[in-house]
């Protein structure tokens, strides 16, 4: 019995090696990596919005950064957590940094907008 529990174990350990070295070795480059969340663009940008805040007030606020160069389109107004309005903004870029600066000081100019954020 303990000896079947040990074959398992190296099995799986066995299994999970080679599925990391399939996935590093594989893929568009020598240096391919493993992601578990936005690995390419576009990124989906949450723009939150404040307690209160329709549908259409949040797709005008949305809509005057949608110029942005970082910006590939803008989509369609939902409620998220807590009953806040959540707008995704698909980009070009991912995390805060030069080439998102612009995008995101736009936002954070918008009356209604509590938060944004890429998630993992």
């Amino acid at each position: 019995m303990l000896a079947n529990k040990r074959m398992v174990a190296v099995v799986a350990v066995a299994a999970g090696a080679i599925g990391v070295l399939m996935a590093t070795s594989t893929g568009s480059g020598p240096h391919a990596l493993i992601c578990s969340g936005q690995c390419k663009a576009p990124y989906q940008l949450q723009v939150f919005f404040k307690p209160g805040t329709s549908d259409a007030g949040a797709a005008r606020e949305t809509a005057r950064c949608r110029s942005r160069r970082e910006v590939q389109r803008v989509g369609t107004p939902r409620t998220g957590v807590a009953g806040l309005v959540v707008v995704p903004v698909y980009t070009r870029d991912l995390g805060k940094g030069p080439r998102t600066d612009g995008l995101l000081a736009c936002l954070a100019h918008q009356p209604g907008v509590l938060a944004t954020g890429w998630p993992k």
